[in-house]
């Protein structure tokens, strides 16, 4: 009696067992939205590092990742197989614009779940720190600096976030008042 099939897969010439269906479905986005022609050398690079990860499993968590990218630090989304294939275009999205920070010599993609960001960034001058995408453009930019504000200010010690956002709307403000969008104070 048959009680369970399990796929198997040929990976750098060696059988392994087959990607999680989440690593699966975002390992296709790379095919269905490739970069566009004139993309970086550099940057086509980079994102096939990143596949690489996908398919080899040392990214952890493939759909918390994908979550990020659609729902940033927000959290209680409901975010399914369908979800991800279907936000699929602004992930891709998302992947390919930290593609080209990635490039940089100095950053490294974070594989760990749990951790706010996709990149992680050293600099010399101002130390460590994380980069988001969050991409949603059905989710006002007001309510994602609200999000990120609240995010900031829990007691858990978070890392230094950099958030690259696209999303509804605009902050027309040159520069908004501290007391109101400093993310950074307790």
């Amino acid at each position: 009696m048959l009680e369970r099939a399990k796929g198997h897969r040929l990976f750098d010439g060696v059988v392994q067992d087959d990607l999680l269906p989440t690593a699966l479905e975002f390992h296709e986005l790379f095919d269905r939205y490739p970069p566009q022609a004139d993309c970086l050398e550099a940057v086509k690079n980079e994102l096939e590092s990143f596949n690489t990860l996908l398919q080899a499993g040392s990214l952890k968590d493939p759909k918390e990742f994908a979550y990020q990218i659609r729902h940033g630090v927000t959290m209680g989304h409901e975010f399914t197989l369908e979800g991800l294939e279907s936000a699929g275009k602004y992930i891709m999205k998302a992947v390919q614009a930290l593609s080209y920070i990635k490039s940089h010599k100095n950053a490294v993609w974070i594989t760990e779940s749990g951790v706010k960001g996709h990149i992680q960034f050293s600099d010399s001058h101002d130390g460590d720190y994380n980069v988001l995408a969050w991409v949603n453009d059905e989710y006002p930019v007001r309510r994602m600096g609200c999000e990120l504000h609240r995010w900031a200010r829990e007691t858990v010690n978070h890392p230094g976030l950099i958030v690259f956002a696209n999303c509804l709307g605009r902050v027309k403000d040159d520069k908004p008042s501290r007391e109101r969008y400093d993310i950074t104070a307790a």
